[in-house]
């Protein structure tokens, strides 16, 4: 058409005047017209029935997309005359689903809640209602485990009749219902049918059924736009042990939404994966699993609040639901993964790009790359190379864009969350843990529970009880291996001023177990003995008088007063307080006890003394430290007196030292028991 032609005025006022209905305007149409016009159209909201194609060819004209803006303003799910189904309503993330989009939908919208306990239901009925009164609230009594088409039906039309003639602006099913399944057995346990016919009428049979029957009774028009949402997990992709019917029945469902989605252009689908949360569900799978890493993996999710609670799923749900920008029939999570994946398909694709025109033309800032020459020209000096090293050094310059790019990602999700906890408060965007070899040590059945009876027991009844009930005095000998140098000794005699009521003997030539027999005929409690390798202290020997038991441990990094830096001097007096930190384990616990012993119950809080056995990764640290309270009494400085030293534990044996004979009841061995970086034993 020519620029100033009448045809050309009369489509512009058309194509201006007809903004509202582009649900029933031909897209090829408008498509024609953007390009024949070159005029920006704009329009309230393009149905999920777009063509993908069309729009495609809309955007392969440069100068007309400048102009058009064919999307416009996206209307939102939310806000809006609503009439929503919610299967697996009454507990967990279906009740809080529940509860956070009463608030949400405009008033005279109707909210159907559907599960088979009633009384829970009903309390979310007055929740729901106590905080939006406009909206009507229905209850759906209905067991999900026994589906059929008829059932659904005969539940669902007298609650949508109760109001004829009602319109709709959204119609909206989320299905949320499911079950974990036996999971306290591997897949190949799994032989009776019946069990699996069950658990797949629940989890995958029923939501297809009540699906299709909400969506016979909501036709076209019923509502002006359907949307159905499906509660997804992580474990429809990912092999997670003991999950099997779980995994399966996830995955199952969401192949039936997508290809729902693609078969149903008018009906947009979004499967959410709301990622762990903290509900019934893992308090079962932490209970029942048969997998020991699958346990810890929970049980450290819960304790460590790392997993995400019912409400912040809810709100990143309504956030889904409110922005209406999800691609129907695409996986969605709590985390944003489809935004994130599709982020790394774009910079794959662009790095492509980079490459070809690197291997070109000039490199990025301070490379050029000649392929005849084989030059790479860096700071203006030439260094041959070959192609292994033209390729590493486009890889670096690659890495680098890509570290740059995953940080500011980074950056960009903390300060979200920080606004987050800024709007809403701590509960809905938790502070997350950094994961570290202790919080993500393997599950270990001898960690000791608050309040174990049986543990607390033993303590009680076994023969270092006494120490701690102050019905024995602690009496230490100290002494060295024969034949000790210097700096052994002056450890000892460290040892001596740290710990009250020891003495420092020699050896002269006698051996361990006749040491130990004149021990007792002094009534000493307890014997130390510092072995030492080339001049230098490197192991010890605690034992436990007079039935035992006995530990070996390694030790290194020994540090007398004088090589520690700002190090006290001065004579120390009274009973020190002692700080027994991260002992876990039963053999942890034995450990603490027989350290413990060699300091006597009562410590003197005047002397301003502690003495510190710190377990880290099974290494314990020792420390002495000498404290003042500030003028205002909230913070403490320390003062390090010193020894410092670090032990190992090689053996623990029943009874006094007898290393031919004896009964050990724990030795390490290295290349059996290290086998995972993630294993400790105290």
């Amino acid at each position: 058409l020519d620029h100033e032609s009448e045809e050309r005025n009369i489509l512009k006022a058309a194509l201006s005047g007809y903004h509202q209905c582009v649900c029933d305007f031909k897209l090829n149409c408008l498509a024609a017209l953007c390009i024949i016009m070159r005029q920006p159209v704009w329009v309230d909201y393009i149905a999920c029935s777009i063509d993908s194609v069309i729009v495609n060819t809309i955007t392969a004209y440069p100068p007309v997309t400048k102009k058009i803006s064919y999307l416009g303003e996206i209307m939102s799910l939310l806000g809006r005359k609503t009439l929503c189904l919610i299967a697996g309503a009454s507990r967990g993330i279906g009740r809080a689903i529940s509860l956070a989009i009463g608030s949400c939908l405009a008033e005279d919208s109707d909210i159907i809640l559907m599960s088979r306990d009633k009384s829970a239901l009903e309390n979310v009925k007055r929740e729901i209602l106590r905080k939006s009164p406009g909206v009507f609230v229905y209850i759906c009594q209905c067991d999900l485990s026994k589906p059929s088409q008829e059932t659904f039906l005969d539940c669902l039309r007298p609650l949508m009749n109760l109001r004829p003639n009602n319109h709709y602006d959204v119609s909206m099913v989320i299905h949320n219902a499911a079950s974990i399944g036996p999971i306290d057995r591997p897949a190949l346990k799994l032989m009776n049918s019946e069990e699996l016919t069950n658990y797949f009428d629940l989890n995958l049979t029923s939501t297809i059924l009540l699906n299709n029957a909400f969506f016979q009774l909501c036709e076209k028009d019923f509502s002006t736009e359907r949307v159905c949402v499906n509660i997804t997990s992580g474990a429809a992709y990912h092999a997670i042990k003991s999950l099997h019917l779980y995994s399966a029945a996830k995955a199952a469902r969401d192949a039936f939404f997508r290809v729902l989605a693609t078969e149903e252009p008018g009906i947009r689908v979004l499967s959410f994966n709301p990622g762990p949360v903290v509900t019934d569900m893992q308090v079962e799978i932490y209970s029942r699993t048969f997998d020991s890493d699958i346990k810890m993996w929970s049980r450290d999710g819960m304790q460590n609040q790392t997993f995400q609670t019912c409400d912040y799923v809810a709100n990143k749900l309504m956030e889904y639901l409110r922005e209406n920008t999800f691609q129907s029939g695409l996986f969605y999570d709590a985390k944003d993964q489809t935004v994130a994946f599709k982020q790394n398909q774009k910079l794959a694709s662009e790095e492509k790009v980079v490459l070809a025109w690197d291997r070109t033309r000039d490199h990025l800032r301070v490379k050029q790359i000649t392929l005849n020459k084989k030059v790479v020209v860096m700071s203006g000096k030439e260094k041959p190379v070959g192609g292994l090293k033209l390729v590493r050094a486009v890889r670096r310059e690659r890495a680098k864009e890509l570290r740059t790019i995953k940080s500011k990602e980074k950056r960009k999700r903390v300060a979200e969350r920080r606004k987050l906890r800024a709007t809403f408060g701590e509960d809905i965007c938790p502070v997350q843990q950094p994961k570290t070899l202790e919080n993500t040590r393997e599950y270990d059945e001898t960690i000791v529970l608050p309040n174990d009876e049986e543990e607390v027991y033993e303590e009680n009844t076994d023969e270092i009880a006494p120490y701690f009930h102050m019905k024995t005095k602690p009496k230490v000998l100290l002494t060295t291996s024969p034949k000790a140098k210097v700096v052994s000794w002056k450890l000892c005699y460290e040892f001596h001023r740290c710990i009250p009521n020891s003495h420092v003997i020699g050896r002269k030539g006698i051996s361990l177990k006749r040491l130990i027999s004149l021990a007792n005929s002094k009534n000493y409690t307890d014997i130390v003995v510092v072995h030492e390798d080339r001049r230098s202290p490197n192991g010890l020997v605690l034992c436990h008088l007079p039935d035992g038991p006995t530990a070996y441990f390694k030790m290194q990094n020994v540090k007398l007063p004088k090589d520690i830096k700002n190090c006290g001097k001065g004579t120390v007096f009274g009973n020190p307080e002692l700080v027994l930190n991260n002992f876990s384990t039963r053999l942890g616990h034995t450990v603490a006890r027989m350290l413990a012993c060699l300091f006597p119950q009562d410590p003197h809080f005047g002397g301003r003394r502690v003495v510190t056995f710190h377990n880290q990764r099974d290494y314990i640290f020792f420390r002495h430290h000498w404290y003042e309270f500030k003028k205002d009494g909230t913070k403490a400085a320390l003062k390090e007196l010193g020894p410092r030293f670090t032990l190992r534990l090689k053996a623990l044996q029943k009874g006094t030292f007898n290393p031919k004979f004896g009964q050990f009841e724990w030795i390490l061995k290295r290349h059996e028991m290290e086998t995972s970086r993630r294993r400790f034993f105290l």
